[in-house]
């Protein structure tokens, strides 16, 4: 019995050729072809238009902005008449560092493969799982013929540890398996967004690539899990007539390193999240969406509005204009007393008149 192939790939297989699927109608799609090039074409009017009315048409950050409208524009031309070509290249992309890793993992195990009496090459995720899954079926069936009753709880200890951590091995790898095929086949929509919000892409880049490391942690923890079963599979299966203490001390070290695992496995997406300053879940998408949302009213308001920047010295020069054109009033004084009406003081030139 094949532990990897009878779980994982009653999930993967289906959701793999639905979303693979999906992708690639909707790059032939000839309606979202056409919809995505006139949404394209409109953008850059509206952004030659605003380069004129602000005057910075020659610039050099115009220059880049131009080139990276017509990269975008070859590369969503391209994706859309090779789909699978292009899905292709995409997951080689995004999974070249992960890949380098993996095999630096992958050679650093080959001086522990006599532990396994197998060749190398087959240290993957399949067969570390399975050798694990076979080994505690192993361990749990042939124990059970000479262990006491104080013995079995140790077992079942055991078995369940065991079984909680494959199952959360199998559970985490279809996880980002069909995170990662979904974010894959959201590609052909970040294309387009991403001409306006390149931060979009950004976003889209960190969260691809947290998902594609997963593949070597989970791969050095399995070995882990692996190695420790096969050290002391042969302590845990004595002769009848072998000593428990020795017995009762591999159990505990067997169910204290299992837990370990257990518990490293657990803080994987955690340390991936802070790695690549992500969310995980649907938050990343979340942002994503708020992201391309501000960046098409920024996009939107620049284009549409009129540029105020020299209405403050009109009206400034407007004003000293239209104060300049007023004359001149004359000083003038009033001076009331108490026993005398009033008296008004005008002067007019060099002469005082007082009335």
């Amino acid at each position: 019995m094949q532990l990897y192939q009878n779980v994982l790939h009653f999930f993967l297989d289906p959701t793999h050729a639905l979303l693979a699927q999906i992708g690639q109608e909707i790059l032939q799609n000839a309606s979202f072809r056409l919809l995505c090039n006139l949404a394209m074409l409109i953008a850059l009017m509206l952004w030659a238009l605003n380069r004129v009315r602000l005057a910075d048409f020659f610039f050099l950050r115009t220059l880049f902005s131009l080139c990276a409208f017509a990269l975008f524009f070859t590369l969503f031309n391209y994706a859309t008449h090779n789909p699978t070509a292009f899905y292709t290249q995409l997951k080689e992309l995004i999974f070249y560092a992960p890949n380098v890793l993996t095999q630096l993992v992958q050679q650093s195990l080959q001086a522990s493969s006599t532990a396994f009496n197998t060749d190398p090459t087959h240290f993957n995720l399949e067969f570390l799982l399975n050798q694990s899954f076979h080994s505690l079926v192993l361990l749990a069936t042939q124990a059970q013929g000479h262990l006491n009753n104080f013995m079995a709880g140790f077992v079942c200890a055991l078995v369940v540890a065991q079984g909680a951590l494959l199952t959360y091995t199998l559970a985490l790898t279809l996880i980002v398996s069909i995170e990662l095929l979904l974010w894959l086949a959201l590609a052909v929509f970040v294309l387009p967004l991403g001409l306006f919000a390149p931060k979009l892409l950004w976003h889209y880049a960190k969260k691809c690539m947290a998902l594609a490391f997963y593949q070597p942690l989970i791969l050095l923890l399995a070995f882990y899990n692996a190695q420790i079963l096969q050290h002391l599979i042969r302590t845990l299966l004595p002769a009848p007539t072998a000593p428990t203490p020795p017995l009762i001390g591999a159990y505990l070290t067997l169910i204290v390193s299992t837990l370990l695992v257990l518990f490293l496995l657990y803080r994987v997406p955690t340390f991936l999240n802070s790695l690549f300053a992500t969310q995980g879940g649907v938050q990343d998408l979340q942002a994503m969406l708020s992201a391309s949302k501000n960046a098409w009213l920024q996009h939107s308001q620049s284009a549409l509005n009129i540029p105020q920047s020299s209405s403050p010295s009109l009206e400034q020069h407007h004003t000293s204009t239209h104060s300049a054109q007023e004359p001149l009033k004359e000083p003038s004084f009033q001076v009331q007393t108490l026993s005398t009406p009033k008296v008004q003081i005008h002067q007019i030139k060099d002469k005082h008149e007082i009335v």
